[in-house]
C-alpha cells in the first residue's frame, strides 16, 4: 500500500536487521517494553507482519500473531481474533498516518484470514491516546510490576534449587494500593510499576 510519502509493505525476511534498529529505537523512547530484544520474534501461529518505509528506510511495523481458537492468546474469548505484539512508528515519522495505515492495512490482512478483531495492549499514555482516536474500545486495565519476594516464598524456591532476586507480577486497579502495601515493590525508572491497557480493534 503506497501512500504520498510512505509505503505499507508486508515484512521481508532480508528486512530482519533494519526492523530490528528501528524496534530497539522506538522502544528506548516509550514506557511500552520492559525488555529489549536482541533477535527478531518468532512466532508459533499464523501472522500478518507489516513494515513502514519513509524515505528509503523503514520506520514502522506491526506484527499480528493469529488465534486458532479464542482465548489462546487474547483477553476476548468470545471467538479468535489477533494479537497485536510488536506496534510502533519512529518518533520523527509519527503524526503522518504512519501508525494508522498500519493498523488499517493489519485489519484487512486479519480480515481476510477470517478474523474480527485485533487486540493492542500498552502502557504508553500516547499509544493509549492512539488506539482511541482510532476508534478502539478499552478491554481491560491492569498494573504490571516487579516486587522483591517474600521471605517464605524466596525460602521455599531456595529449596528447589532457585534463587530469586525479583518477581514480575500483574494485578487490577483495584488491588494496587493493596498490592503496594504488602510487597517490596521495585520503584526506579527502568523497571517501575506501570498501568497497562488492552484495547478492541474491531472491523
Amino acid at each position: 500500500m503506497a501512500h504520498a510519502r510512505f509505503t505499507v509493505r508486508d515484512y521481508r525476511p532480508e528486512d530482519a536487521e533494519a526492523w530490528l534498529r528501528t524496534w530497539a529505537h522506538v522502544a528506548i523512547t516509550s514506557h511500552a517494553w520492559f525488555f529489549l530484544y536482541q533477535v527478531r520474534p518468532a512466532y508459533a501461529r499464523p501472522t500478518v507482519l507489516l513494515v513502514a518505509e519513509a524515505d528509503g528506510h523503514l520506520v514502522g511495523f506491526l506484527d499480528i500473531e493469529l488465534e486458532n481458537s479464542p482465548g489462546e492468546l487474547c483477553y476476548r474469548e468470545d471467538e479468535p481474533g489477533g494479537f497485536a505484539w510488536e506496534f510502533g512508528v519512529l518518533p520523527e515519522f509519527r503524526r503522518r498516518g504512519i501508525g494508522r495505515a498500519l493498523v488499517e492495512e493489519g485489519a484487512r490482512r486479519v480480515a481476510h484470514a477470517g478474523r474480527r478483531h485485533v487486540e493492542y495492549w500498552s502502557m504508553d499514555q500516547e499509544a493509549w491516546a492512539f488506539y482511541r482516536a482510532m476508534g478502539m474500545h478499552e478491554l481491560e486495565r491492569h498494573y504490571q510490576f516487579f516486587f522483591r519476594p517474600t521471605p517464605e516464598v524466596k525460602e521455599a524456591l531456595a529449596a528447589a534449587g532457585v534463587r530469586v532476586q525479583f518477581l514480575y507480577g500483574t494485578c487490577s486497579p483495584d488491588r494496587w494500593e493493596d498490592i503496594r502495601a504488602r510487597f517490596a515493590l521495585i520503584r526506579d525508572r527502568y523497571v517501575d510499576a506501570h498501568l497497562c491497557i488492552g484495547f478492541d480493534h474491531r472491523f
